[in-house]
């Protein structure tokens, strides 16, 4: 579906978000 699952330890980098969806 294009939504990208986060890894848990580089989701304090992502801004905490777990998954991305365009």
């Amino acid at each position: 579906d294009g939504s990208v699952t986060i890894p848990e330890v580089l989701r304090p980098y992502m801004g905490g978000v777990d998954v991305i969806k365009p």
